[in-house]
């Protein structure tokens, strides 16, 4: 970290590699609070040492054609909860344990599993097994015995002795025999476009047939479009938004609900804002786009609709356009069920363009697509006056680890009463038992069963002042910065949300 004078910073990183194979292993991570992305990160350092060029990857990230272009797999996953998937692992278990996805899909792959979790926990390691039985189900075999941490002992020992046990060597093994990761596709074979995937769903008042009726003709159409048509799910259900995230990428949501002058929009698809606002994270619908189609209830005209149910049709369509799904045309405020069926040849035709370009694959890629990432450089701008900050369009707005997407997602919220509820609470004795209340509706959030909350504390000010003294910027605390990649492409990461000033850095984003 250098001081490039008084306004900029600049971090360099960068790994000279050993020499090392053709072929590149995936380190899938999926990680609530960052130890599994540690763990994945060890294990690429470490492979380097051995020969193996590895690339860590957020399972959120996780894109089913990608994913089976590689030959070799390491999966560091922990289980959340009672026997649940990450967040950010959500999208890769609803694909890994379908039942529908392609049985032997994963013929000839080889993976191993690093299983994190708490034995205080029913369903312990329950995510680690499941990834493990399903990577075999689905066709691909083990090269190296499953892991099992457990997060009430000693976690990192239990890593430390898995590793430790053959894992390095099996994995070198492995990878010298596997087939480069850009040679995978069968030479002179031609790419065939794949049905467009489409999940109709339905988001109207209980008791409502018209929706219903409605989303069987689009789905008979969608059909006849040749679409590969999923559905109706009812926007009603459990943890509705881990359906629309196993849409795969390139897919079509369709939201079908009602909206009236006293309700606004239909109940369904308010609760859909809500989950995806609070549940998902950034990228979790990227590269899927959505259609929402309004049918009037309760005799209500559609203009009448629009003006009633306006806003909540809004805060739909930001929430699902802040974690990366696009419109494929503009809301329908429809007069009739004809109407609203007229509209989907617009979505259609802009989710399915023209066909697929035909592709010859004869020609491997060079050893270009083999060497290792470029070293990066990131930049932090650092200016008195925030008007004076550069407009960086190349950064994403998206965290680059798994700590820092808490931050992208947080929403500030009141303290309602902080009650103790021990008679004699002794604090310095870890006896304590505090019940705190938040104003949750005051910023549109629910509580429901098994939903969880989680709290981003605020480093206090002593301690902020006390590191800046330390790091000789006390006077430049209410100064004003922001990420940039000098030359990036669009879509760069950064470590927490910007621009900010720098005691905002340090009291919200830095662990001190």
């Amino acid at each position: 970290l250098s001081h490039g004078g008084a306004q900029d910073f600049r971090v360099h990183f960068e790994i000279k590699p050993g020499p090392a194979m053709a072929v590149r292993v995936p380190i899938y991570f999926g990680s609530q609070s960052g130890t599994a992305e540690y763990m994945a990160k060890e294990l690429q350092s470490e492979a380097l040492s051995h020969g193996v060029k590895c690339d860590v990857i957020d399972l959120d990230d996780f894109s089913p054609d990608e994913f089976i272009r590689d030959s070799v797999m390491v999966f560091v996953v922990a289980t959340y909860g009672e026997g649940d998937p990450t967040d950010n692992a959500m999208k890769f278990h609803n694909w890994v344990a379908n039942k529908a996805t392609e049985a032997g899909i994963l013929e000839g792959k080889h993976f191993a599993v690093m299983g994190l979790g708490d034995m205080n926990y029913t369903n312990f390691n329950a995510m680690g097994k499941s990834v493990d039985t399903n990577m075999e189900r689905l066709g691909a075999k083990r090269f190296y015995k499953r892991g099992a941490g457990d997060d009430c002992q000693d976690i990192m020992a239990d890593f430390d002795d898995w590793r430790s046990g053959g894992f390095f060597e099996s994995l070198k093994d492995v990878a010298s025999k596997a087939v480069p990761n850009n040679t995978q596709k069968t030479p002179g074979k031609k790419q065939v476009q794949k049905k467009v995937q489409a999940l109709v769903c339905t988001g109207g008042e209980r008791g409502d047939k018209m929706v219903g009726t409605l989303a069987e003709a689009s789905m008979a159409i969608l059909k006849d479009e040749g679409l590969d048509v999923r559905g109706p799910l009812d926007l009603s259900e459990r943890r509705v938004e881990e359906k629309l995230a196993a849409v795969p990428e390139g897919g079509v949501i369709f939201i079908l609900t009602t909206g009236s002058e006293g309700e606004g929009l239909g109940a369904g698809a308010r609760k859909l804002t809500r989950r995806v606002r609070t549940e998902c994270s950034a990228g979790t619908l990227k590269g899927r786009c959505y259609q929402v189609i309004v049918l009037p209830s309760n005799n209500a005209t559609s203009e009448e609709v629009k003006k009633a149910a306006g806003a909540d049709v809004d805060a739909l369509c930001k929430a699902l356009e802040l974690v990366g799904a696009s419109a494929c045309s503009d809301v329908t405020f429809a007069e009739t069920g004809d109407s609203a069926l007229d509209n989907l040849a617009t979505a259609v035709a802009a989710v399915c363009g023209g066909p697929a370009e035909e592709a010859d694959n004869n020609n491997a890629a060079g050893e270009e697509d083999n060497a290792a990432p470029a070293p990066k450089q990131l930049t932090v701008h650092l200016m008195q006056d925030a008007k004076s900050l550069p407009s960086c369009p190349e950064m994403a707005g998206e965290a680059c680890d798994t700590l820092g997407k808490f931050y992208f997602k947080a929403i500030p919220m009141t303290i309602a009463t902080v009650k103790e509820l021990r008679q004699k609470p002794e604090p310095e004795l870890g006896l304590s038992t505090v019940q705190v209340d938040f104003k949750a509706k005051e910023v549109g959030l629910e509580f429901e069963a098994g939903d969880s909350l989680e709290i981003l504390p605020r480093n206090s000010a002593a301690d902020v002042e006390w590191f800046a003294s330390m790091l000789g910027c006390t006077s430049m605390l209410d100064w004003h910065l922001c990420f940039a990649a000098p030359g990036a492409s669009k879509g760069i990461k950064q470590p927490f949300p910007t621009p900010c000033t720098v005691r905002e850095a340090l009291t919200s984003y830095c662990d001190l």
